[in-house]
């Protein structure tokens, strides 16, 4: 109970960007984890993604980095490098590869969140269509102007189609945001 009241402390120090204190407080978290869980747990992982996040964005993308690739490492030494939560942090280490000017891998690593994002939800899950928005920013950054081009055009099909599909279901309020 004491470490999910040092998470909830700690995410909610991060919604109201008090990213020094979410950082302490994930690094408090950390060895109740290990002593619970071990290192080697996926609970551990998850803890090592929120502190990498927390780094990340309070300015230090190579400490959130480090972090995460650490808790990739977790989750495939326990058989989880096809789970939702692993494609996550991969999506998020892209993420951290582009702020570092590191567009290759960000490139290569959100090809395989697409591949495991479009096997695992499907494609017109928003998080696959979040990555391929991810993909469309990426090949622009890179200078592949008829890549990004196809990409943001599928961003904009499943948007659409998104819209269609669950448009009669928002309230008058929700649909007034169209």
């Amino acid at each position: 109970l004491q470490i999910d009241i040092i998470q909830n402390m700690a995410t909610l120090s991060q919604y109201e960007e008090a990213y020094d204190e979410a950082i302490l407080l994930y690094k408090e978290a950390l060895p109740a984890y290990a002593s619970l869980y071990g290192k080697n747990h996926p609970y551990y992982a998850t803890a090592l993604q929120n502190l990498a996040n927390a780094y990340s964005k309070n300015g230090d993308p190579l400490k959130g980095i480090e972090l995460i690739e650490e808790a990739l490492e977790i989750d495939r030494s326990n058989g989880l490098d096809v789970s939702i939560s692993y494609t996550n942090k991969l999506h998020n280490l892209a993420i951290l590869l582009q702020e570092t000017d590191n567009l290759d891998r960000s490139k290569a690593i959100l090809t395989t969140v697409l591949t495991n994002r479009s096997n695992l939800l499907g494609q017109n899950h928003p998080d696959y269509i979040y990555t391929l928005y991810n993909m469309a920013v990426l090949t622009q950054k890179i200078g592949d102007y008829d890549a990004s081009k196809e990409y943001f055009l599928q961003v904009i099909d499943k948007y659409d189609l998104q819209i269609e599909s669950f448009f009669p279901y928002l309230s008058e309020r929700e649909k007034s945001k169209y």
